[in-house]
């Protein structure tokens, strides 16, 4: 055995530096697979620290629209302009019912308290900062 060397602090280092790459790669690869498509009318993207998402919420007025947001998911439920005839109500997207219900699940979870919403033209955009890691350290004896 080579003597002098520390091993703890060897190991330590080894440690991160594999953690590194493997978060570099995850971000690469997840980065390839922009934009994501979640369902029916949900779009998403991670840009460095930050989601954008971008809800199709068409025929929902923004007093309608209601937005939840969670570590892992994001919710908006909105409901819809009422047809001017009976005869609209047979048309998408009246035919589904009388509300949109959409869900995102995240694979990165984001910090619920730093979301910001805009609704635009039928679109309702949304941006979260990611959640920073909550660990605790633990001694080991």
């Amino acid at each position: 055995m080579s003597a002098g060397v520390d091993w703890d602090e060897f190991f330590k280092r080894v440690r991160e530096d594999v953690e590194s790459r493997l978060r570099e790669a995850f971000d690469q690869l997840a980065a390839g697979f922009e934009p994501f498509v979640r369902g029916e009318g949900v779009y998403y993207t991670y840009v460095g620290d930050r989601l954008y998402a971008v809800f199709e919420v068409a025929g929902c007025p923004r007093d309608k629209i209601e937005l939840t947001a969670e570590e892992n998911q994001i919710t908006v439920s909105a409901e819809l302009v009422s047809p001017p005839s009976p005869e609209f109500g047979r048309l998408h997207p009246f035919a589904r019912g009388k509300s949109i219900h959409r869900v995102l699940r995240l694979p990165r979870a984001i910090d619920p308290s730093k979301v910001e919403a805009k609704y635009d033209s039928g679109l309702l955009f949304i941006m979260a900062e990611i959640a920073k890691p909550r660990g605790v350290k633990v001694s080991v004896e």
